[in-house]
């Protein structure tokens, strides 16, 4: 009787032990999920951060060097002998598809209705230039 009140107790002490140790598993076991849940949240919040932070200083280094063409008029005091063509040659830009249609829009400008311009009057030319922002 008195051993099996022993083996009893013993294997009643050796239960403790084990559900102990199973207790410090299970324990151990929530730390490391809770620890590897932790740590691919941060590894995902880091690197969305890093992104959207990239893509921002992008964006503001793409407006930083953008090239804007602006058109602008002049006033031009008429030489004697020049006309429309030689004044389109020399303020005319790629923007235009061709001389005829630089000079339909200065004679719009100028309201002339014909291409005769008289020396010592002034006209207005439209030119473009290139700004940087």
């Amino acid at each position: 009787m008195k051993e099996n009140r022993r083996n009893e107790r013993t294997s009643q002490r050796r239960n403790q032990t084990m559900s102990g140790t199973r207790k410090q598993k299970s324990v151990h076991n929530q730390i490391l999920r809770f620890s590897v849940i932790f740590s691919i949240i941060c590894i995902i919040t880091i690197t969305c951060g890093t992104s959207f932070v990239a893509a921002k200083s992008s964006a503001v280094s793409d407006t930083a060097n953008t090239q804007i063409t602006q058109k602008y008029y002049t006033s031009v005091f008429v030489k004697p002998g020049e006309n429309l063509w030689k004044l389109a040659e020399q303020y005319m830009s790629d923007e235009y598809q061709n001389i005829d249609s630089y000079i339909a829009e200065v004679k719009t400008l100028n309201n002339l209705e014909d291409d005769q311009i008289n020396a010592g009057s002034y006209i207005c030319l439209p030119y473009y230039e290139v700004e940087e922002q």
